[in-house]
């Protein structure tokens, strides 16, 4: 297999050298580089690498008789699936955690948002840290909270948010089909920006049409599975131990962002179902609202899943 190394080289005219250990490196007694890079490179593959080994890199910067070396960087020849942290932290490949990655290495809420072509409600914030997850054996991030506030359903589904599907999706907004294939490019990849799935993973099984807490009824769905790990609290469906412990202000969890998932209590109804509202407690995650998909100044959250399209 290869690895693919990708770097800065802030030194015009610059030669890069590139060294190579199983061990550290002795950055004083550097010799034999594995490449030499003299036309302004910032990537070079590494074509001769086994497949879950670690590595140490160092870069040697030479510019006339000046040379800098940086640190040794150890790096593991891994499968990459998406930006972020290969490794998956806890749990495994059926649901599984891999990390975080900050909006200034990966997208903020506000490039999200132009490229889409998306401008309903008002920013929530534009710092943000995405978590890196893989479920189902889809790779998927979220954010720590809400990019987008005062967004009714009807506005994310005629944007084409909802349901991350070619097609109108399982049922539509009353306005029409619209479809539901919203992608963004992020570096070398692609991905489908979604709402999350709220209730069940099972478009069939539809949540009834009331207010309720914890505990909810015993399906897993991206919502619970994504999210509940990130909140300081642990609601009773949590199905993997905490991996962060943001605050309900950190996430962004006022009344006024309950955010919507994908689900209507009936395919033809007026109505979908938003989560979060903010209750005290362990609840401020879990509550499930049912609400009008329709008003145009519905004071709700966008909080977007983004999937990898892998080949």
């Amino acid at each position: 297999m290869y690895l693919q190394l990708k770097f800065n080289n802030p030194t015009p005219g610059s030669t890069v050298n590139i060294y190579r250990g199983d061990a550290e490196l002795d950055r004083a007694n550097l010799s034999n580089p594995v490449a030499t890079l003299s036309n302004g490179e910032t990537t070079w593959r590494d074509n001769n690498v086994v497949r879950g080994k670690f590595y140490y890199y160092v870069f040697e910067t030479v510019l006339g008789t000046d040379k800098v070396s940086t640190i040794n960087f150890r790096i593991q020849a891994t499968v990459r699936r998406g930006a972020g942290p290969s490794a998956i932290q806890m749990g495994d490949g059926d649901y599984g955690y891999y990390g975080s990655i900050e909006s200034s290495e990966f997208i903020n809420g506000t490039d999200l948002a132009g490229r889409l072509g998306f401008s309903g409600g008002a920013s929530t914030t534009n710092v943000i840290t995405w978590h890196k997850w893989v479920r189902n054996g889809k790779i998927l991030y979220v954010p720590n909270g809400p990019l987008r506030s005062a967004i009714s359903w009807k506005m994310l589904y005629e944007a084409g948010l909802v349901f991350g599907v070619d097609g109108p999706g399982p049922y539509n907004a009353q306005s029409g089909d619209f479809n539901q294939k919203k992608t963004v490019t992020i570096g070398p990849d692609t991905y489908l920006v979604r709402l999350m799935r709220g209730y069940n993973d099972d478009y069939s099984v539809f949540p009834p049409g009331t207010t309720v807490n914890e505990p909810m009824e015993a399906f897993t769905c991206e919502w619970d599975d994504l999210l509940y790990p990130l909140y300081q609290f642990v609601p009773a469906a949590q199905r993997m131990a905490n991996v962060a412990s943001y605050t309900r202000e950190q996430m962004r969890l006022q009344n006024q962002y309950a955010n919507w998932v994908q689900e209507k209590p009936i395919a033809s109804g007026s109505q979908a179902i938003r989560r979060g509202n903010a209750v005290t407690g362990r609840g401020s995650l879990s509550t499930r609202v049912p609400d009008t998909l329709t008003g145009a100044g519905s004071p709700y959250g966008w909080w977007p899943v983004l999937e990898l399209i892998e080949s």
